[in-house]
């Protein structure tokens, strides 16, 4: 799937072309509705929804209503000297202390997570030892990337997990910009077409084919 904006109503009018052989039809069974369901619950189960829970003082700010963690891959790519650049796949909610990107990790891993670091001080951390004594691993974001200080690919590594803060994917409507890369879409797109075709009585009422 080449397109990288996809809304719920893109997505059930995909699944129902494919499920019904190319032609969708009113007197199908299925409504738009159990397909959305579908959608919402393989999303989550692929972008491993977690309640979003903090102990850190917001100072007044809360966390909408809604909100929850999914998780991430991205690759990663060699930078100047120990560094390391990933891409953030979606753009996360605008959380305070710059909780909307929550965690960083090499993929498989997430308990050896980076320290996050605001983009003005990242660098006189990493060069002063005495303020970082144990030299912990950090990351900071730049516009839409991820500067990790690690060089992940010397090491092997080729993906970072990243947990993202987003909406549930239930509080989106039919026409909201979906928080989900191409390549999952796919993978969500593949699953929901399964559950159907593995009912190939359910999508379209019995003894009506689909026309031309």
């Amino acid at each position: 799937m080449a397109d990288t904006l996809y809304t719920k109503r893109k997505l059930i009018e995909l699944i129902r072309r494919e499920v019904s052989g190319g032609y969708p039809s009113d007197i199908d069974r299925v409504r738009d509705a159990e397909i959305e369901a579908q959608i919402c619950s393989v999303a989550n189960v692929f972008m491993k929804k977690e309640v979003f829970t903090t102990t850190m003082n917001l100072e007044g700010a809360t966390i909408p209503n809604g909100c929850v963690l999914a998780t991430y891959k991205a690759d990663v790519s060699r930078g100047v000297g120990v560094t390391s650049f990933a891409s953030l796949p979606i753009t996360p909610m605008y959380l305070p202390n710059g909780m909307g990107v929550f965690s960083v990790y090499p993929d498989g891993f997430p308990w050896k997570e980076y320290i996050p670091l605001p983009p003005n001080v990242v660098y006189t951390v990493m060069r002063d030892k005495m303020i970082n004594p144990i030299n912990k691993k950090c990351y900071t974001i730049d516009e839409n990337q991820v500067v990790i200080f690690d060089d992940l690919v010397g090491a092997g590594i080729t993906k970072v997990g990243i947990k993202l803060a987003v909406m549930d994917i239930t509080k989106y409507g039919l026409n909201d910009v979906l928080p989900i890369p191409p390549e999952m879409i796919t993978d969500i797109f593949t699953a929901v077409v399964n559950v159907y075709k593995q009912e190939p009585n359910k999508l379209r009422t019995e003894g009506n084919q689909p026309q031309p």
